[in-house]
């Protein structure tokens, strides 16, 4: 399984943490703002949405709210489920 997570913010961790707390296997990526981020274990980031290579089984959408928007509209795209955070 192949998650994206858009954000890593305290609330992408939280939701990282969670996701390899169920199953350590999964495929973790995360999008990016800037090249100079922390990396963390086990996540490979990318820094632009138009250059996935692969289908998601789903995306977390958990970064700032006023990005939502904007996002939400790229991600219908790749036709997979969102999990929106408030």
């Amino acid at each position: 399984m192949k998650v994206l997570i858009i954000g890593l913010g305290s609330i992408g961790k939280r939701h990282l943490k969670v996701i390899k707390h169920i199953d350590k296997t999964i495929e973790v990526y995360a999008l990016r703002s800037g090249q100079n981020k922390l990396d963390h274990p086990g996540v490979y980031n990318i820094y632009n949405l138009l250059d996935i290579s692969f289908k998601p089984d789903f995306i977390i959408i958990s970064n700032p709210t006023n990005l939502h928007y904007q996002t939400i509209n790229l991600c219908i795209k790749i036709g997979v489920p969102l999990f929106i955070e408030k």
